[in-house]
């Protein structure tokens, strides 16, 4: 066995070996048998790469198996196979069994053949570990073996052992004696190692010291300490622990536990910390199953419909939590349609070990929609707002409808507060009654940012919601930055948009533009008028048909002139499709859902013009939501251009960019690709991938950890994956009504670089 293990090791390496060497770490990082303990070692002194760029690639993916490993663990533990092998890592987890996360990120930590991320991931879903609190430990304790393996490879044994103590200590302080200075650190440990103090209680004050359970078989501590309403560290109050102790019985009872009850809380002070340790001795008893499922009462549905709503099967365990949500569910069926004084009730009756359920249903009568009506309006016309409303007069009432409904109008912008109810007419019939609350169409912004070294940005906006009445908007918005070692840039956009061309809910935009860039060698003139229709095909997925027409002049005395054609007066005619669909659920500051752009270009031909080109586009971007108001967020650009003309022909203002805070932070704009005759690079086909967590740290302030990777090419058959270059960093935050407020630090992974500083309002994507 151990001859195939060191075959495949060493086969491994031989593959990394062919990557690029960031990428070869990374890879080897991710495996579970070499982890960051392995990748270290190897990016130091095979691939001879700076022990901070190792670091940061081995990191990051020792962590990237994480997440999943821990989603797809329960549906495969129901698999013999991966079942045997879950209760033998299980004799492994004492600690992790002991001392829940913080015995995680011991495990974790220590650079042993048998701990790790992967070890510690299974054992987190052992010891049922919520998958947020799992993460997070597992985060800090590969840290931890990343600074003993890295001492241990620069200094030997004796520094990994100071190194491994000093982290250590850091952990256990901040963990037992400030919760959210412990999760404030992991930033700052990202960049240096300190001594991190917690905030002391005052000596008069008794404090809360370990809380351990003893019987609960079924229930991890973890959950009933979440079910407690206090915690480790907070001040004694003998009336909060007896709520308490009441909150876990009847939780247990709510599972199902009829017989559940607390036998004993034992208390042990210890005068040196002044903090009581409790033992909490637990009674579980049996847990009651589900014998019966009775309905009664129903007409519209009938019984296995009733069943397939409920969702409840005989022989479940009983769960107080899910039959309620099981009652609200089939309510909910029969008022979207029509039955909105359906009244769903579920009895009880215990016999032995089991619980028979029936559930009662009253239905009512059915109601149609008489009438609509919209109040509060002031400026805004009925019709606007009536475009917006999906329920219909004459049809069955749907409260899914109108909620929609709501929903929709709120979105035109133009209020700011929206509620309905409705009034009952007759025994069949009631009107639906709209209040809004106008807002201002007028509005003003104003935005600063920043990036390292030099560069200020300035942005003034001026826009109006309702300009004639009937929601055209106009936006005025213009952006000035300065280089302060030379150069700068102005900006004037405008946009008018008409969300109903001649009266079809097709939206119609005109959006003329001016730019004007100078730099050191370089002058640019941009006008660009795009004309564009829009409609909408499902409720969150749009098509769009575009004209753009844009002329760039061009001057520059640079010394890396290729082409003499490129500079002067150019214009660009093209027609361009688009595909876009957003299920986002907040476009400012997004915690779940997704954006989709498929993208199709065409210009020159027969539309005339200099440049002639097809070009493709697809951009994705996913949001994934973890506990404690935690998301990652994924992104992705691909950009491919196909001319019918030589490469280095085609003009600056047609190709890509790259470099800075939206695309690979760390680098200089323009500073990514093929180089041109300004002095920086540009490219015709584009690949882009980031990576970021977003993570509360305390109330509206959030961290940022990220990773990005791209390049640019001229040509489709120069793309080379394992060329990307990568940039990492991580920031601090603040949630704003008008998006995140965000300072970043970032440095090049790929090339030898200073870091940058950013500063900016809104996520990069």
């Amino acid at each position: 066995m151990l001859l195939i293990i060191s075959g495949l090791k060493d086969s491994l390496l031989q593959f990394a070996g062919r990557l690029p060497p960031e990428w070869g770490v990374f890879f080897l990082s991710m495996l579970p048998i070499f982890e960051l303990r392995g990748g270290i070692p190897v990016g130091v002194h095979m691939f001879h790469l700076p022990l901070w760029k190792v670091f940061i690639f081995s990191y990051i993916g020792n962590l990237l198996p994480v997440i999943p490993i821990l989603y797809i663990l329960k549906p495969l533990s129901k698999l013999g196979f991966v079942r045997r092998y879950l209760e033998k890592t299980e004799k492994r987890g004492e600690l992790v069994k002991k001392y829940e996360a913080l015995g995680l990120t011991m495990f974790v930590a220590i650079p042993l053949p048998v701990t790790g991320a992967w070890t510690g991931s299974l054992l987190a879903f052992i010891f049922n570990i919520p998958i947020f609190k799992a993460f997070l430990f597992i985060s800090i304790g590969v840290f931890t073996a990343g600074v003993i393996v890295s001492t241990l490879t620069i200094m030997g044994i004796a520094g990994a052992v100071i190194a491994g103590i000093a982290l250590f200590t850091i952990i256990i302080l901040s963990f037992l004696k400030n919760r959210r200075l412990f999760l404030l650190i992991i930033p700052i440990l990202f960049m240096v190692s300190g001594c991190v103090r917690g905030v002391k209680p005052t000596k008069k004050e008794i404090t809360i010291g370990k809380i351990e359970f003893k019987g609960n078989n079924h229930i991890p501590s973890g959950k009933l300490l979440d079910v407690m309403k206090i915690k480790k560290g907070d001040v004694y109050n003998e009336d909060a622990m007896r709520y308490s102790m009441k909150r876990i019985v009847q939780y247990y009872k709510d599972k199902g536990f009829w017989s559940a009850r607390i036998i004993q809380r034992k208390g042990n002070y210890n005068p040196e910390k002044r903090e009581v340790n409790f033992l909490i001795v637990i009674f579980e008893g049996n847990r009651s199953i589900i014998t019966k499922v009775e309905i009664s009462g129903n007409k519209v549905f009938n019984k296995e419909e009733v069943q397939k709503i409920l969702g409840i099967r005989i022989g479940e365990p009983f769960d107080a939590a899910k039959i309620a949500r099981s009652e609200y569910l089939l309510s909910l069926k029969y008022a979207d349609m029509g039955y909105i004084d359906a009244v769903v009730t579920v009895d009880k009756k215990r016999i032995g070990n089991g619980v028979e359920l029936l559930f009662n249903i009253k239905e009512g009568k059915r109601y149609f929609v008489r009438k609509i009506r919209i109040k509060g309006l002031k400026k805004v016309r009925w019709k606007i707002v009536r475009r917006e409303i999906v329920v219909k007069e004459g049809e069955i009432y749907s409260p899914t409808l109108a909620y929609r409904s709501q929903s929709r109008i709120y979105s035109t912008g133009l209020f700011e507060y929206v509620n309905f109810n409705l009034k009952k007419i007759g025994d069949d019939s009631l009107d639906v009654i709209f209040t809004v609350r106008e807002l201002d169409p007028r509005w003003i912004g104003f935005g600063i940012g920043y990036e390292s070294p030099e560069r200020l940005l300035l942005d003034l906006s001026w826009g109006h919601n309702n300009l004639m009445g009937n929601m055209q908007r106009i936006r005025i918005n213009s952006n000035i930055s300065w280089d302060f070692l030379g150069g700068s840039r102005f900006s004037l956009f405008l946009n008018y948009e008409e969300p109903y061309l001649l009266g079809t809910d097709i939206k119609f935009l005109i959006t003329p533009s001016y730019r004007y860039v100078s730099e050191p060698g370089f002058l640019e003139k941009l006008v660009t008028i795009n004309l564009e229709t829009r409609k909408y095909l499902l409720e969150n997925t749009s098509a769009s048909f575009t004209l753009n027409f844009r002329n760039a002049y061009i001057e520059t005395t640079s010394s890396v002139v290729v082409n003499d054609t490129l500079i002067g007066s150019k214009n660009t005619n093209s027609v361009a499709i688009n595909l876009y669909s957003d299920g986002r659920d907040n476009i400012l500051n997004p915690m779940k859902g997704y954006y989709l752009l498929l993208g199709y270009e065409y210009a020159g031909g027969f539309l005339g013009g200099y440049n002639h080109f097809d070009r493709i586009t697809i951009q994705m971007a996913l949001f994934f939501p973890f506990p404690g108001s935690s998301v990652l967020a994924l992104h992705t650009m691909w950009g491919f251009t196909y001319p019918e003309m030589p490469y280095d022909s085609v003009s600056i203002d047609a190709r890509y960019e790259m470099g800075g805070w939206r695309t690979v932070r760390g680098y200089e704009d323009g500073s990514i690709g093929f180089p041109d005759y300004r002095g920086k690079k540009s490219g015709l086909q584009l690949i882009q991938m980031n990576a970021e967590l977003r993570f509360r740290v305390f109330k509206r302030i959030y961290g940022y950890l990220f990773v990005d990777s791209g390049n640019l090419w001229m040509s489709p058959d120069e793309i080379k994956i394992s060329s990307l270059f990568t940039g990492a960093g991580f920031g601090i935050g603040f949630i704003t009504p008008i998006g995140p407020i965000r300072l970043e630090y970032a440095r090049p992974l790929t090339i030898e670089g200073n870091h940058k500083i950013y500063l900016n309002i809104g996520n990069p994507f």
